[in-house]
């Protein structure tokens, strides 16, 4: 894309078009539905690292086309299983119990009092119903997983993080409730504004991340701008945008 840009290449941006038709027309060839990505089209192997690989390839074809059939695929990926596995730091809510595995042996732990431990993975590990699992790497119960939820989750703004270069498109139906908050980076989120729609809604939203154990995403219009929405498919969920194609080419070639 580079060479095409500078040397102004037709044919190069020929390959490129001809490059991201393909990647879209085989675009969930790697993706099983409700677990971890193929190793390419290879159905005996899953993995997680191909997994991140796949949802964040299918983000930047995105942001290079603003072609939001790409962005979908992530959005599936996303709820697939988790894509983001960096070391990280994990809040754990006191009083409540949280289950835990470690290899092939199950536990309940609920601590006494809110804790911050250390995470240096985070896998959706096959065999355990497609949840999300952390490994604990400092704390009480250091070399264990636990499973993620509203109780136990990274903090910060960076899991399941995926920025768009273009605002997406999101709607909401009539008679949905639609609450927007504000979220620190311990997760802990602030209720800013609701409303109950009277009619079916779209705003546009730049940004979707895990955030305190659910996924959100961040409204950039209307009333809701600037606060982060919780995603659901049957509440407020990204909806397909398609450029033309050539709006599409035009973009990766500014790209």
């Amino acid at each position: 894309m580079r060479y095409a840009e500078f040397a102004q290449d037709q044919r190069a941006y020929e390959l490129v078009r001809g490059a991201i038709y393909t990647s879209l027309f085989n675009a969930d060839l790697c993706r099983k539905p409700a677990g971890l990505s193929y190793y390419y089209k290879d159905e005996t192997h899953q993995s997680n690292v191909y997994h991140a690989v796949h949802a964040k390839l299918y983000n930047r074809l995105y942001n290079m086309t603003q072609y939001d059939d790409f962005a979908k695929v992530t959005d599936r990926m996303v709820r697939d299983a988790c894509p983001g596995r960096e070391a990280g730091t994990l809040r754990v809510t006191g009083g409540r119990p949280h289950r835990l595995r470690k290899g092939s042996s199950t536990a309940v732990w609920k601590p006494t009092s809110t804790l911050e431990v250390s995470s240096s993975a985070r896998d959706t590990l096959t065999g355990a119903n497609g949840v999300v699992w952390s490994l604990m790497s400092s704390g009480p119960r250091s070399g264990w997983h636990i499973e993620e939820s509203p109780d136990a989750y990274r903090t910060g703004y960076a899991t399941d993080r995926f920025d768009y270069r273009w605002d997406r498109r999101a709607v909401i139906g009539k008679g949905a409730l639609l609450v927007g908050y504000e979220i620190n980076e311990a997760g802990v989120r602030k209720e800013r504004r609701r409303a109950r729609m009277t009619r079916d809604s779209a705003f546009l939203a730049d940004a979707r991340a895990n955030l305190g154990g659910r996924q959100y995403i961040r409204a950039t219009s209307g009333q809701f701008a600037g606060l982060w929405i919780p995603e659901e498919v049957r509440g407020a969920h990204f909806t397909s945008h398609r450029p033309s194609s050539r709006a599409s080419l035009s973009a990766a070639q500014q790209r």
